[in-house]
């Protein structure tokens, strides 16, 4: 590479981080300056513990109270629950064959407005009744004073007519806030909708719908939206729990949501104190979450109310200490990425682009400028005429540029290097410098996507297993070809021999595809030994397992002693690393790169296919937008450090191995 184009890339890649800080600036900004988070009990779960320890409502919502509780979430009273209770009934008018709502009249007065609101009900009062000697006429007009309904409505079992106003009045008066949790099934008109969030209104400024949508679906999501922001309504908008028309909606409301995290009561009867107290301080610190949904621990214990009560305080106090208020919460502030900024970060990812395309094949001169002035009218057209296809493009080119390129640098300039005194030394200095050329890559993966909707994680990186999976390749691909080119080797040395000159210009691999080519035959025509095999198995099992682990939903369960792990270097490290990358992905890097350094061909390729995993495991952090950027950045830094440190026990672990091995073999030969 040319001094010039050395230049042009360090040009472009430099603008790309300025464009990085530029996106940086304004998402930091919002990020603290959101700090105030609410602590959410569910009201049927709260008098379900009142009766269980023969205490009143009022007592419980009390001492919660005091335990750090701002919120508690009040469910829509249905028209099922009504029947059952027989709070309502159902009569028949032998008069016109209508279905009839009877029951107190005042709560007939209450839900005459939600009744009408989707199937046109009619209230009928007493004084529209005819008696006879004291008595309602049977014969006439209205022999029943009640909600005439057409037939269907008793069906609606899950129609939701109202909030308990007992309930409602006992939680306000602990001076507690209080979320309207509305039934949104059956809610399939704008003036259903609008009666629905009428009604949440009265009790507070957030929604969390109950089910398994929101109300109206995705089909009416914008008038909903249109409804809520008309009446000063928040959403709640719960993160892993996926709701029918939860991402409309938040679009339709550009993202000014609130993120929710949950525990189900399900997984609670599963999940110790501790565990669910670092589920919600993480989901806080690390996901953006400002409204956590506490639920109660209702297994059997000796003081039932005394375990809960400590389960909250223990939440409070551990998210007060690191610097959270408590209230009611309010949405981040948007967030955009200037178009200034845009063109910039793609600048950054075709400047990593073109010293990718340079490692693997050596560009000719003319080549190398014919693509930069290329990328760069790419980077133009783009950003002006299409935006969207350009912030989706470019993070998914960045996330397979950046790891594959660190890996194929650092090992060709130890491949380049003569045996070294202080393999240890070396080859830390070139796993940083790997891990900072992959932090370039992260950090304008983070620029491109800095907006509300991936903060709110609306929407999310596409391409993750593609990004993880392509750069693996390339690496295996070519790493192998480099160890098997010809001219790596002395005459009269196989080429599946691991000894190699003395001579360290002999060691020099030359760069561009036709040695590439050259070492892809060699390899492929060389015996496979049994520990190639088996290596080759292990390493694609172990990909299969990252990519199945991979998003936020995995196919794998994680093990309670990886948990375990996880809660113990959180509470060393504040911000736990990744696991792939400290006990798997930076050692084998390490190992594979002391090897280089040594000379020692045998079995680095695959060491460094391995390690890339750390590499692509370190991209993936900066694509998690809901994670604020500062906690991102101290993830890399613990990651990168403490895989270092594994990585040098693997090594001081292979040499004592190796130490015993010829101290047998010397004995065995004498």
């Amino acid at each position: 590479m040319t001094t010039a184009q050395r230049a042009a890339i360090a040009a472009l890649i430099i603008v790309g981080l300025l464009g990085a800080i530029w996106a940086a600036t304004g998402r930091v900004a919002t990020e603290r300056s959101n700090r105030t988070v609410a602590l959410c009990l569910d009201d049927l779960e709260l008098r379900e513990l009142a009766a269980l320890t023969g205490q009143t409502p009022q007592a419980v919502l009390s001492r919660f109270k005091s335990a750090g509780a701002t919120h508690v979430a009040v469910s829509e009273q249905t028209l099922g629950q009504f029947l059952q209770t027989g709070q309502l009934q159902l009569r028949q008018d032998p008069q016109s064959h209508d279905t009839v709502l009877t029951g107190d009249y005042n709560l007939l007065t209450q839900f005459r407005q939600p009744l009408a609101s989707i199937s046109g009900a009619k209230l009928v009062g007493p004084a529209s009744i005819q008696m006879i000697n004291g008595r309602p006429n049977p014969s006439g007009p209205y022999p029943f004073a009640g909600l005439h309904v057409p037939s269907a409505v008793p069906t609606m079992v899950n129609l939701g007519l109202g909030y308990d106003d007992t309930v409602v009045s006992a939680i306000k008066q602990a001076g507690l806030f209080v979320i309207a949790r509305p039934m949104p099934d059956l809610l399939l008109t704008p003036p259903a909708i609008e009666n629905s969030m009428l009604r949440a209104r009265a009790l507070g400024s957030i929604v969390l719908f109950n089910g398994v949508s929101v109300s109206g679906g995705a089909k009416l999501a914008k008038r909903t939206a249109a409804i809520m922001q008309r009446h000063g309504l928040q959403f709640g908008f719960v993160e892993l729990v996926p709701q029918e028309g939860a991402a409309n909606l938040a679009s339709a409301l550009k993202y000014q949501v609130i993120r929710t995290h949950s525990i189900s009561q399900e997984e609670m009867t599963k999940t110790s104190p501790s565990r669910g107290l670092d589920r919600f301080v993480l989901g806080v610190t690390e996901r953006n979450i400002r409204l956590c949904y506490i639920r109660l621990l209702l297994s059997p214990q000796p003081d039932i109310v005394k375990a809960n009560l400590a389960y909250v305080k223990s939440i409070h106090d551990a998210l007060s200490r690191t610097g959270y208020t408590f209230g009611d919460p309010q949405p981040f502030q948007p967030v955009h990425l200037p178009t200034g900024a845009l063109l910039l970060l793609t600048l950054g990812v075709v400047g990593g682009g073109l010293w990718l395309l340079h490692v693997i094949f050596d560009l000719p001169n003319r080549w190398f400028w014919g693509l930069m002035v290329l990328g760069i009218i790419v980077c133009l057209g783009g950003t002006v005429a299409a935006p969207g296809l350009i912030r989706a493009l470019f993070p998914l080119l960045a996330a397979i540029i950046f790891p594959t390129l660190a890996i194929l640098q650092v090992s060709a300039q130890a491949d380049r290097g003569a045996p070294s005194t202080h393999p240890v030394a070396c080859a830390s200095a070139l796993v940083i410098v790997a891990a900072l050329l992959t932090a370039v890559g992260g950090l304008l993966i983070a620029g491109l996507l800095s907006s509300s909707d991936y903060m709110m994680q609306i929407a999310q990186f596409r391409g993750v297993k593609f990004a993880q999976l392509l750069p693996l390749l390339i690496i295996f691909i070519v790493t192998l070809a480099r160890t098997y080119a010809p001219n790596t080797r002395s005459a009269g040395v196989s080429p599946a021999s691991d000894q190699l000159p003395t001579d360290n210009s002999k060691l020099t691999t030359d760069p561009g595809w036709p040695t590439i080519r050259a070492g892809l035959i060699t390899a492929t025509d060389a015996f496979v030994r049994y520990w190639h095999a088996i290596a080759i198995f292990v390493a694609l099992g172990a990909v299969a397992f990252m990519i199945m682990r991979s998003g936020n939903e995995s196919a794998v369960e994680v093990s309670s002693f990886e948990l375990r792990l996880r809660a113990l270097l959180d509470q060393i490290l504040v911000v736990r690393p990744r696991t792939k990358e400290i006990l798997f992905g930076y050692p084998a890097l390490f190992l594979g790169l002391s090897l280089l350094l040594n000379a020692r061909r045998r079995g680095a390729w695959i060491l460094l296919t391995f390690g890339s995993i750390a590499l692509i495991s370190l991209t993936n952090t900066f694509c998690h937008l809901h994670t604020p950027l500062f906690v991102s950045l101290l993830r890399a830094v613990n990651g990168l450090w403490v895989g270092l440190l594994v990585g040098i026990l693997w090594f001081v672990a292979k040499l004592i191995v190796e130490r015993i091995l010829q101290a047998v073999w010397w004995n065995n030969q004498t």
